[in-house]
């Protein structure tokens, strides 16, 4: 008997030292071939909080080759240190995921409310516990909230704001909202639909904040007429100028474009061209796409041929050149606020499109 028991256990010591060489010799291996297959915790669906659905085309899908789809478009992804960073078209995020309320939820980095949940169930009870309104994120509540300032913070800044309730501020401009031509043109490389600052009339007002000026003859916001919005891309052709190509804006003589899209720029210019010159750049052509189409311009540098690749990811509007100055019409008179501010008088301004400052702002009742 205890010669068995003793092959028993020399075979039970053989078993474990072999799962223990495995163990820390493949330990390293499986790490390896973890690494090739790109098998990680992030890989499968992550749902919506939002707008909980097997089927919702926002679900966040990570397959073990590194790539995530997401909203039809197909993009890449990495892990490091436990965080996952995404890659759409050159634009990149970075997530982490942690349990709230007891479910695996996905969050952008330094937020702290989740966006998308790993289960199907974890996405329906945090969509529950937000009580958001159909169509809204849970990232958007957190962002907007974390945006706001303080009265205090606010006039430390000076300027223009937005007031959305009391002692509640955020600036009435953005460094992603830049003036191009007549063209209003988000640049970040953004995959979605980026809106312009929208004021309700009835619910929020403009202030001004300065330790300077006290506003007294009020603020000049003219009338914009919108003519078009949509997609583009960050280029543009020209009549004149050298080829000039860069990382914000590229922008072609016509005589060097070989193709666009396999079409000629004639051909192309009929179905896509935006012709949106000023009067200071009359000849000036910009493209209206598809939202995310993929553009591929060929040109000539010199003698070389060249390729600029670009996506369709810039929200533009394209509003009517108004008149080089404006006048007493257009002037918007200010009130005394009950803080340190000065209120915009915004009565008399019906719904529509305003510029205010270089910025431009749409006004709802």
């Amino acid at each position: 008997m205890r010669r068995k028991m003793g092959k028993a256990a020399c075979l039970i010591a053989v078993m474990l030292a072999i799962v223990l060489l495995t163990a820390c010799g493949g330990g390293s291996g499986s790490e390896d071939s973890s690494k090739a297959s790109g098998s990680n915790e992030y890989v499968g669906t992550w749902y919506v909080i939002s707008d909980p659905g097997e089927s919702n085309p926002m679900n966040y899908v990570f397959l073990e080759d590194g790539t995530v789809q997401n909203d039809g478009v197909e993009g890449t992804y990495t892990v490091e240190d436990g965080m996952v960073t995404v890659n759409f078209f050159g634009s990149t995020e970075t997530y982490y995921h942690t349990e709230y309320l007891g479910y695996d939820a996905l969050f952008y980095e330094d937020e702290g409310v989740p966006f998308a949940a790993k289960s199907l169930e974890g996405a329906e009870q945090i969509c529950a516990e937000f009580e958001l309104p159909e169509g809204e994120d849970a990232e958007d509540v957190e962002s907007e909230t974390s945006e706001l300032l303080t009265e205090e913070e606010a006039f430390e800044q000076q300027g223009y704001f937005i007031m959305v309730g009391e002692d509640q501020f955020k600036p009435l401009g953005s460094d992603i909202y830049k003036w191009w031509d007549p063209i209003f043109l988000n640049l970040g490389a953004y995959v979605g639909e980026e809106e312009l600052p929208t004021v309700s009339k009835s619910k929020e007002k403009i202030v001004y904040m300065s330790s300077s000026d006290s506003l007294s003859n009020g603020a000049f916001m003219p009338e914009r007429k919108l003519v078009q919005e949509g997609y583009t891309i960050p280029a543009y052709v020209q009549s004149t100028s050298p080829t000039n190509v860069d990382d914000t804006v590229a922008s072609f003589r016509d005589q060097d474009i070989i193709s666009i899209n396999g079409e000629s720029l004639e051909e192309f210019q009929k179905e896509n061209g935006m012709k949106a010159g000023t009067s200071w750049t009359p000849d000036d052509i910009y493209f209206d796409c598809e939202k995310d189409e993929d553009v591929k311009i060929k040109y000539r540098s010199g003698t070389a041929k060249e390729e600029y690749e670009a996506f369709a990811m810039t929200t533009y509007w394209l509003f009517e050149e108004g008149p080089e100055f404006v006048d007493e019409t257009n002037k918007v008179y200010a009130i005394d606020g009950e803080g340190s501010y000065m209120e915009l008088d915004l009565s008399d301004l019906k719904p529509g499109y305003y510029e205010l400052d270089d910025t431009m702002i749409k006004l709802e009742k």
